[in-house]
């Protein structure tokens, strides 16, 4: 009996519930980011950190979805909630729904808020939303703070 609830725990860890099997959030840590990142379908990637409690967040986040829609074969997205674990089934997974999120949704697993900031940039401070996009070969090249719109995601894109 305490072997399966060792599993059930470790299995729990690792993924949340799903909302209509639409959604599944997966934790990421920096050794899961590396490997995203670095494992390439010769498309560039864009990541965003968002949270549920971040308004701006919010309202950019259907321009994400839309930006995949349209750059779909030359563009990977990808978004990364830094809200709380227990936040996941009553927010976070309502949200993703309620948006029609079309691109893998994780949620951070750094240890603290800092590890992620650093992964990410010494120059970031971590405002939300914090996007950043990488070329085919997993460098980044371009960072972005607060609200963007689909004009200017699609600008920068389209530069590439």
């Amino acid at each position: 009996m305490k072997l399966l609830a060792i599993i059930f725990l470790i299995f729990s860890l690792k993924s949340f519930a799903q909302v209509n099997n639409e959604y599944a959030i997966d934790l990421v840590d920096e050794a899961e980011l590396e490997k995203i990142i670095s494992e390439r379908s010769g498309k560039f990637l864009l990541i965003n950190i968002w949270a549920t409690w971040c308004i701006p967040c919010r309202e950019e986040f259907p321009d994400l979805v839309l930006l995949k829609n349209n750059y779909k074969n030359k563009l990977d997205v990808i978004a990364i909630s830094v809200d709380f674990k227990d936040e996941v089934n009553k927010k976070v997974i309502p949200f993703l729904s309620q948006t029609k999120v079309n691109f893998p949704v994780y949620l951070s697993d750094f240890s603290k808020d800092e590890e992620l900031i650093k992964f990410f940039s010494s120059d970031w401070n971590g405002a939300l939303p914090g996007t950043f996009i990488y070329d085919k070969a997993g460098k980044q090249i371009f960072q972005m703070e607060g609200k963007q719109s689909y004009e200017s995601f699609s600008s920068y894109i389209k530069k590439l």
